[in-house]
């Protein structure tokens, strides 16, 4: 969901990112595109989309990537933090994801 280059570690996003290309794709992720929108030197169309919030979080979880991460999460909370609690657990779906760059 964070589309960094293979091999990117986590820590290093930042840096991964502030290389755009001005005909790059803009991200799937509403929250990244948001993030990354903030930048200068993005491209333009970037910005204009990231102002389309709703429209583009209604295409976005239409998506294969966000279907199989909402899968995996509810796993997640399921087969690991329900049995961890040892009861029923109520959760957010889709969680509050944040992104904060430096």
């Amino acid at each position: 969901l964070l589309e960094l280059p293979e091999g990117t570690r986590l820590e290093d996003a930042h840096e991964a990112w502030r290389a755009i290309a001005p005909d790059a794709a803009a991200p799937l992720c509403p929250a990244v595109l948001c993030a990354r929108a903030r930048c200068s030197k993005c491209p333009k169309s970037w910005r204009l989309l990231a102002g389309r919030k709703r429209e583009h979080i209604r295409s976005f979880r239409r998506t294969p990537e966000y279907l199989a991460f909402i899968r995996a999460y509810r796993g997640f909370v399921g087969d690991v933090i329900a049995r961890v609690v040892g009861e029923e657990v109520a959760f957010q779906v889709p969680p509050t994801l944040r992104i904060h760059l430096p």
